[in-house]
């Protein structure tokens, strides 16, 4: 398998990431719906669970690097039409 430089560095690494990390704090917000004390069982993933957390993001991340890139293309593509107004 050949891997070219632009296909890890670059923006679309960014893209990656973000993407990761976002759908991670979406998730997590859809957790949290209708929490109200910290004795909620759901509150304990919020202030828990650091190890697993990080981990999903981490493999999350990493797995959206085997996506392709015209695949990747779709998501850029569709923040540029919101902040243009399209």
């Amino acid at each position: 398998m050949q891997t070219f430089c632009g296909h890890v560095i670059g923006y679309l690494s960014a893209y990656r990431i973000l993407l990761a990390v976002a759908g991670f704090f979406f998730v997590m917000a859809l957790i949290m719906i209708c929490v109200r004390s910290t004795r909620d069982p759901r509150a304990y993933v919020q202030n828990g669970f650091w190890f697993f957390k990080w981990l999903f993001v981490i493999a999350v991340a990493i797995g959206l690097f085997f996506v392709p890139p015209t695949q990747n293309l779709v998501f850029s593509r569709g923040g540029r039409g919101w902040e243009e107004g399209h």
